[in-house]
């Protein structure tokens, strides 16, 4: 991992860095406002207290967490309307992706990465309405598994919506490196399993399959927090980075 390219990062961006990770495809407890509200209860912090808002640059719960931030923009934009000032606020957002995109040659069968890897439309979308005209997009690793890595390091705490193992994946090397991580429990997944583990509710051991599984038992689960709204996620995200 080069040190170097993640102090550039948080050098660029307005701290402290606030990190949501979630599915691609989201379980069904996930409804999109859950998304959409921690983005826009985010964007309101970062507006009062400073810093920035990023997700990992996928489809699902980080494109619902872009369109809160935007419609946070929307509405303060709309309240000036008889004011004099009348331009639309910094989303203060990037997205962290990877350089390249892996695909699977059957019939060299080996992974490689000759793709470069591209932003989901409805980030562009968004982006276009934003002050800057486009999402913040910022890379580092070459693929998703060193992208992860990276994030864990770039954020000073992330927010949990629903995820699945990729999303765990990023909890546990968050808590590795002591970043605190709220885990928004009743929108599924990962943050459900993040909030059972907080509670000695399930095993330390998340087997994904039969293969594979995520291993918490040498992590600080007192870094988790659980919040059941909103209102619970900023209280916890607040006294996280006041810590």
């Amino acid at each position: 991992m080069d040190t170097q390219l993640i102090n550039d990062i948080r050098a660029q961006q307005e701290k402290p860095l606030i990190g949501v990770i979630g599915s691609t495809r989201p379980t069904r407890d996930y409804k999109r406002e859950f998304g959409m509200n921690a983005g826009y209860k985010l964007r309101d912090y970062a507006g009062q207290y400073g810093g920035s808002v990023f997700t990992g640059g996928v489809n699902g719960v980080g494109v619902d967490v872009y369109a809160g931030v935007i419609k946070y923009c929307i509405d303060k934009l709309l309240e000036k309307r008889l004011s004099l000032s009348r331009s639309m606020a910094d989303d203060k957002f990037f997205v962290l992706v990877p350089e390249y995109e892996e695909f699977l040659n059957v019939s060299i069968s080996r992974l490689r990465r000759n793709f470069p890897y591209e932003i989901p439309e409805a980030y562009q979308v968004l982006g276009a309405l934003s002050p800057r005209g486009a999402v913040d997009v910022v890379r580092a690793g070459n693929n998703m598994s060193e992208r992860r890595e990276y994030l864990s390091e770039v954020a000073d705490m992330l927010v949990v919506v629903n995820g699945g193992g990729g999303t765990l994946d990023e909890a546990l090397k968050a808590l590795k490196s002591s970043k605190g991580v709220v885990a928004m429990e009743r929108s599924g997944g990962a943050a459900s399993i993040l909030g059972g583990m907080k509670r000695n509710d399930i095993p330390r051991v998340i087997h994904l399959d039969k293969d594979d599984f995520i291993d918490f038992r040498e992590v600080d689960t007192s870094l988790i927090e659980t919040a059941s709204n909103d209102e619970e996620m900023i209280r916890y995200v607040d006294r996280v980075l006041r810590a």
